[in-house]
């Protein structure tokens, strides 16, 4: 037990992500997002938001996950609550909520990239796009430090 206690979290340093996540006030906005109610738009612009939305949401919930189970696994440590089979689970679901997360966010940013080249359909400033591609890099280092190792 000495050696799977080793392996757990003791403190969880990920940020807390439940205000990105839509209130039960913000889902009618967000269900008018997702479906499209502005007819303003082009077809293509609101086909790219609504995709958008939907990954972003995506990457919010696995992220959000992933934190609720170390806080889960930090609490059974503290109370002495933590069974044999309960720390390789929940680390488990921690993995995969971070894999799912990264993997998402990955596939944001290469949607970000076939907005960017579809200018007339979505017109982003140049300083905006400069700003995503360092955020990309920035995923895809991460992304290769932790799955290699997850599996």
């Amino acid at each position: 037990m000495e050696e799977l206690t080793a392996m757990l979290p003791t403190e969880c340093k990920m940020p807390d992500l439940a205000r990105l996540l839509a209130s039960s006030i913000d889902r009618s906005f967000l269900m008018n997002q997702l479906v499209g109610s502005e007819t303003r738009f082009p077809e293509k612009m609101l086909i790219y938001r609504r995709n958008f939305l939907r990954l972003a949401d995506k990457v919010v919930r696995d992220c959000s996950d992933a934190r609720s189970a170390a806080l889960l696994i930090i609490d059974k440590q503290k109370t002495s609550t933590l069974g044999i089979a309960d720390g390789p689970a929940i680390m488990n679901i921690i993995t995969n909520k971070l894999e799912d997360c990264i993997i998402t966010l990955r596939t944001l940013f290469d949607y970000l990239d076939r907005i960017k080249s579809d200018t007339p359909g979505f017109p982003i400033d140049r300083l905006v796009k400069r700003r995503i591609e360092a955020l990309n890099d920035t995923i895809m280092d991460v992304r290769d430090l932790i799955i290699p190792r997850i599996r």
